[in-house]
């Protein structure tokens, strides 16, 4: 079966039957000339998410061809449809030349994504029209996610046990998702596959992203219910820098730092103290708010001192992204190769960068949390977690988590209006040549499949309910203007033998009255239930 236009063949060449053909032909022919339809080049920074691309590509393709079946049956939840590609030459520069592409259940998964209202051509767009892109989160182990390119599916790769835990699961799954007609905060399975390259298998699972494509979040946990060593450490905390203003002459840096301790107690980092001003490096963000609210116009040495968090001075200068940078690269390679366009006034190449920090349990408590949603949005969220937690222990599944995103409205409008600032200033000094207009609230549009599917304005906080199905404001008398995601996630561990042990082990070493996560499903599902009832307010 030869691919058009391609030069590539899928199982089969054909490229001696076409040669034939063309040799028996002695008469001389009329000159025609054909259009190629467009061929999709699936361009991506490594060939492992080409043959993604081009894997789901194909197989949504393929099942556009196949009738839905009245209902799905037994074997279904058996099936898988595997393809060998031997790619011959065409676009070698971005698909290997021998991949294999295996889809599991495509009939089931094409209904759950029916049922979680997701059309097979936008799933389809998502994941193949752009690559997809490494986001900044880690699951488990430390795996980094993928994310499609608009943001609105996560990628994951997964061992062969997920994948068997998720064949064991599927059934009573789709049936629960059936039940409940899609109104779940479990995740959502979305399409479960294999990629073989080099002789090596890669196993990939897609969900919806829990958190928004176009709201940013600025503050993220992962909730559990349990309190036993439940907390980001210091160096998953980003650390921030808090600006003193106005300091008096005779303040000394010890002062200084006795000062914050006494506000927020054990998160101060370093203190840097200039003429007239200070900075203060906090570990984290909550910290530097309570700091900045008890401290902010406080007497010292009879001097009211300004303080706030540390922002860039403006500057004449352009800084440039460059992605994709070899590891063997050096600053001052990059420097050379910049410096033929202009005079380069600094290059760092960032490795290691910190990512958005995932708090925990303790953490929320410690900062007094809350996500104040209201009574009937509370009573809601609770019944949706009683049934989804009450289907985990009938599977025997624990350990699994909330993932609670929060998005400051405020601080995402004060963001939007420095970066209009800055555009507005640049413009002045580009003599009134503007550049591509902002996005909406949160993010600016990354490709132009942002503004094709989202030609509607939200403004503040605002979002699309079909498609931030994780969403929900706070509520009017809220003390902060938020919006939440909330979502359960990781729920592929079973309590099975090895689980038993950790939590005999844990026992012995915490205290049977500890709150533990390695718990029996049952005692793991009331604690979880209790926890989220108290936070929710």
């Amino acid at each position: 079966m030869a691919s058009n236009c391609t030069g590539g063949t899928v199982a089969a060449n054909t490229g001696s039957a076409i040669g034939a053909v063309l040799s028996a032909s002695k008469t001389k022919m009329k000159k025609k000339h054909f259009v190629c339809q467009k061929v999709k080049l699936f361009r991506a920074s490594e060939p492992l998410l080409s043959v993604l691309m081009w894997g789901v590509n194909h197989t949504i393709n393929e099942l556009s061809n196949v009738p839905v079946p009245v209902m799905l049956m037994p074997d279904d939840f058996k099936a898988y449809r595997k393809i060998k590609v031997d790619n011959h030459l065409f676009n070698k520069e971005n698909l290997p030349s021998h991949f294999k592409f295996k889809d599991y259940c495509p009939l089931v998964f094409r209904n759950l994504r029916e049922r979680f209202g997701i059309d097979d051509q936008d799933y389809q767009n998502s994941v193949t029209r752009s690559a997809p892109v490494y986001s900044d989160s880690h699951g488990r182990c430390g795996v980094r996610f993928l994310t499609s390119y608009d943001r609105r599916f996560v990628i994951k790769a997964v061992s062969s046990e997920d994948v068997a835990e998720i064949h064991n699961i599927l059934k009573k799954y789709h049936q629960f998702i059936v039940e409940c007609h899609g109104n779940t905060l479990l995740p959502q399975f979305l399409g479960m596959y294999r990629l073989t390259v080099d002789g090596v298998d890669t196993y990939m699972v897609v969900t919806r992203n829990v958190f928004s494509h176009r709201l940013t979040v600025h503050r993220k946990y992962d909730l559990k219910g349990s309190t036993v060593a439940r907390e980001a450490s210091n160096k998953e905390k980003p650390g921030v820098e808090v600006f003193v203003g106005g300091m008096p002459g005779g303040a000394s840096r010890v002062e200084l730092r006795d000062l914050f301790e006494a506000a927020v107690p054990g998160v101060v980092v370093k203190v840097a103290l200039m003429k007239q001003f200070a900075f203060i490096h906090l570990h984290d963000e909550a910290a530097a708010e309570r700091a900045i609210q008890k401290l902010n116009g406080h007497l010292l040495h009879c001097h009211r001192v300004v303080v706030e968090f540390s922002r860039p001075r403006p500057t004449h200068t352009v800084k440039t992204f460059v992605g994709n940078v070899s590891a063997a690269c050096t600053s001052g390679e990059l420097r050379v190769l910049f410096q033929e366009f202009g005079p380069v006034i600094e290059c760092h190449i960032v490795k290691g960068a910190k990512d958005l920090p995932t708090f925990k349990d303790n953490d929320f408590l410690n900062e007094g949390q809350k996500l104040h949603v209201g009574d009937e949005y509370k009573k809601k969220i609770l019944e949706k977690l009683k049934q989804d937690v009450e289907f985990l222990a009938q599977l025997k599944i624990m350990d699994y988590s909330l993932l609670v995103g929060i998005h400051d409205v405020d601080r995402a409008e004060q963001e939007e209006m420095e970066v209009e600032d800055r555009a507005e200033d640049e413009e002045c000094e580009n003599d009134g040549i503007g550049g591509n207009p902002i996005g909406s609230y949160g993010t600016p549009p990354e490709s132009p499949g942002n503004l094709l599917n989202f030609p509607r304005f939200f403004g503040p906080g605002e979002f699309d309910t079909s498609v931030d199905v994780y969403a929900m404001k706070s509520h009017e008398g809220a003390p902060k203007k938020e919006v939440y995601f909330m979502a359960i996630i990781d729920i592929l561990t079973p309590y099975d033998t090895k689980k038993k042990a950790a939590h005999a082990a844990k026992t012995v070493k915490h205290g049977a009255g500890a709150e533990i996560s390695t718990v029996n499903p049952e005692q793991y599902s009331k604690r979880f239930n209790e926890f989220m009832s108290n936070i929710l307010t």
